[in-house]
């Protein structure tokens, strides 16, 4: 941070005043930035929230139907992780892009971002079955 700090000071004191406004002024490289921080937020409030909220139902729900709160973690997992992620991306990207792009290209960005998200929360799955086991073994 420091850093940062340093290098604008330099830029702003040495001339460098353009360049200091093609950076950090309006439709610069960082003026999204405040909106980016603000969006990541309250994407990652809402998504935990809503996260942790559906992984306790669907335990409930899984334990009154298998009789074990162990069983059906995948279902768990990958459920309430699928559904708060694609909340969070779609908050995330409307929140910072909504009136940069497009709404079809937005839709899109989303979309592609998404498939991402599928992607690597039904790769995790196999992780927390070794980590539980894991566990098991060490207690």
């Amino acid at each position: 941070m420091n850093e940062l700090l340093l290098i604008i000071t330099l830029l702003a004191s040495f001339g460098g005043t353009l360049l200091f406004l093609k950076i950090f002024g309006k439709g610069g490289l960082f003026s999204n930035t405040p909106r980016m921080l603000l969006s990541s937020l309250i994407a990652y409030i809402v998504s935990e929230y809503i996260d942790v909220t559906l992984y306790h139902a669907w335990r409930n729900l899984t334990e009154k139907k298998t009789g074990s709160h162990d069983k059906m973690l995948w279902f768990r997992n990958n459920f309430s992780t699928l559904i708060s992620q694609f909340e969070n991306i779609v908050l995330f990207n409307f929140g910072v892009f909504l009136g940069i792009y497009n709404f079809k290209e937005l839709l899109a960005i989303t979309g592609s971002c998404y498939v991402i998200y599928i992607a690597t929360s039904l790769l995790d799955t196999p992780f927390i079955y070794c980590a539980k086991k894991i566990a098991k073994i060490e207690k």
